[in-house]
């Protein structure tokens, strides 16, 4: 921008003065004059009118890539600055903007009621992206308004529903209660896999790394996370896009926990329904369904947690239970801890190999603490407050101490799969080390996936050569490589530090080379130039290999990419049939046959 205000252009003026024709209407034309590389431009930009108490779209930074994200606010009316809130945090459909909460809720007396976007109408069904930005929405309300922490919901409908499914069941102890409406449980049973060439041409341990890739998705799965979670389940009897098997299901599992859920199916009524006597919209702003949720108070610090995971990277804690390490990574795991009396703990464990509780003050006094932990018995004396580590030896018994890692170790934000590398600030580098062939591919392909970006994630990524990385880039990024040792200078750097690499026109995999020729690779890993951040490799092992690169995408849902995928031209016909090898690392970020598959033919 200039440093003075440049005077208008004509057109700039005229937009001034139909401003003050159009000041009594909801919108006003903001001109916008900037100056760029000595040129002037001018824009009207249309800005929604507001007044105090009414609806509004506001916007948040992005920790993920600093793009600018929408939501929706529906504020509480009457709205009084000093009073505090509870807040209804509301999940749209797919193709459903965030404003749809505008329109389909009535103001609350008591509530917020907020619509995040997803990134776009579409989004990212509530996972991944999506779901950072759910949580970054809430984390601005909190940051804005008077939120009163133990009074926020979550509710949603369609692929809503299935976000308030997934996000609630992962996060519990961030509500008070949920509330999904018309939401599909998971891939597997909403959009069953079964025809799809992945699952007809691959062998089945390669269908197991997907599904264990994406085992965190299946909200089934992991029902026993919702103890200290109130639900109430809202279905259309004659749904047709998403059946009532699903919240069936759903409600099913729940009774049989004895947990605290509702189930309303509506007869008669499909996907989308409204009903009389009902203001707003039926399906999402039912009386019955909004009364369950004011009703509702969270408790931060329940006497009993069950915490039940596969992916530490998405989240390791609930409520005062963290879990650490687990003996076989992507495998279902579990914490049940509950606190018998002021000086006594009792905690279950299954696929364990780390955890720590954070003693809650409410409920366990200063002094001699007992343990049972899977039936083995523990006492430590309470000074004060501080976390409190169990670690599991070799022989399955755990021991009290402090965590100890030396070198390489997964942990949130270091622990993969592939679409982690987007989940903090991350930058696109391509190589223009290689013949002229080479430079104009890895280019090509780092600006096809930046517009995806653009596209599917609502976000931009700065696309720079090889040549143009600086130790502050380093430090601060993630770094998504295209091209490979011949042709990128930082893949060139790592490549002998990296447990899969490519060296003289064939893929090194640990201490072997694949015999396979032409193949396109995808690998994960701390970036050996800073520890602290990741490295995406996209690399080939020649031209026609690097040209692959481009059929496999993690920037959807479900794409279920693991830590490594390396693939030859079959990957066109047969999906996953075509894969040479994947799999994940272990917690030490080294190679282990449990947790993927070669093949050497």
């Amino acid at each position: 921008p200039p440093r003075s205000t440049p005077k208008p252009s004509s057109a700039a003026s005229d937009v001034y003065k139909r401003q003050e024709v159009l000041t009594d209407k909801d919108t006003l034309f903001v001109a916008i004059v900037a100056e760029v590389a000595g040129k002037r431009i001018s824009a009207r930009i249309p800005v929604r009118v507001r007044q105090p108490g009414q609806a509004f779209r506001t916007t948040y930074r992005s920790s993920a890539d600093s793009s600018v994200q929408e939501f929706t606010v529906v504020p509480p009316k009457p709205f009084r600055p000093n009073n505090t809130y509870g807040l209804i945090l509301a999940l749209h459909g797919a193709s459903v903007p965030s404003g749809w909460v505008e329109g389909c809720y009535t103001p609350k007396s008591w509530a917020f009621v907020v619509g995040p976007t997803n990134r776009r109408p579409y989004g990212f069904d509530w996972q991944d992206w999506g779901r950072i930005d759910a949580l970054e929405v809430l984390n601005q309300m909190i940051k804005r308004y008077r939120i009163e922490p133990d009074r926020i919901y979550l509710t949603g409908h369609s692929m809503g529903g299935h976000g308030t499914w997934h996000v609630g069941l992962h996060h519990a102890d961030l509500f008070a209660a949920i509330a999904p409406s018309a939401g599909w449980t998971s891939f597997n049973l909403y959009v069953p896999f079964f025809m799809r060439r992945t699952y007809i041409y691959a062998p089945p341990k390669l269908r197991s790394i997907r599904n264990m890739a994406l085992r965190e998705d299946r909200a089934e799965v992991f029902l026993k996370n919702a103890l200290n979670l109130p639900v109430y389940i809202l279905q259309g009897g004659d749904d047709d896009e998403v059946p009532p098997v699903h919240a069936r299901i759903m409600f099913q599992g729940l009774k049989q926990l004895g947990y605290d859920v509702t189930y309303q199916e509506i007869p008669g009524k499909k996907h989308w329904w409204d009903q009389e006597g009902v203001d707003g919209t039926a399906c999402v702003n039912y009386p019955a369904l909004i009364e369950f949720l004011r009703n509702r108070v969270r408790n931060p610090v329940p006497r009993k947690v069950v915490f039940k995971t596969t992916d530490l990277g998405l989240n390791n804690r609930m409520y005062w239970v963290q879990i650490d390490q687990l003996v076989r990574l992507y495998r279902d795991a579990t914490v049940v801890a509950e606190v018998k009396s002021t000086h006594q703990l009792d905690l279950e464990t299954s696929n364990i190999a780390q955890f720590t509780i954070f003693p809650p003050k409410d409920l366990i006094e200063l002094g001699i603490l007992h343990f049972k932990v899977n039936n083995q018995r523990l006492s430590t004396r309470l000074r004060n407050y501080s976390p409190i580590t169990f670690s599991r030896t070799r022989r399955g018994r755990f021991v009290l101490r402090r965590p100890r890692h030396k070198g390489l170790w997964k942990r949130p934000g270091l622990y993969g799969p592939i679409k982690d590398a987007y989940f903090s600030p991350f930058i696109f580098v391509y190589g223009t080390t290689g013949t002229p062939e080479e430079t104009r591919v890895n280019l090509h392909i780092a600006r096809n996936k930046a517009q995806k970006w653009w596209y599917r994630g609502n976000g931009w990524v700065r696309v720079i050569p090889d040549t143009s990385i600086t130790r502050s880039i380093i430090e601060n990024y993630n770094l998504i490589l295209f091209g490979g040792p011949g042709s990128n200078l930082i893949t060139r750097r790592i490549a002998t530090q990296l447990p899969i690499s490519i060296h003289g026109h064939r893929v090194k995999f640990g201490d072997k080379k694949l015999p396979q020729k032409h193949l396109a690779v995808k690998v994960v890993y701390p970036n050996p130039l800073n520890r602290e951040k990741l490295v995406l490799v996209n690399a080939g092992t020649d031209l026609q290999g690097m040209k692959l690169v481009e059929v496999l995408d993690t920037l959807h849902a479900s794409a279920g990419l693991p830590d490594y995928v390396i693939y030859g031209k079959g990957i066109k016909t047969q999906g996953w049939g075509g894969m040479v090898a994947a799999g994940f690392f272990d917690g030490k970020w080294k190679l282990d046959p449990s947790l993927g598959i070669v093949i050497l033919q």
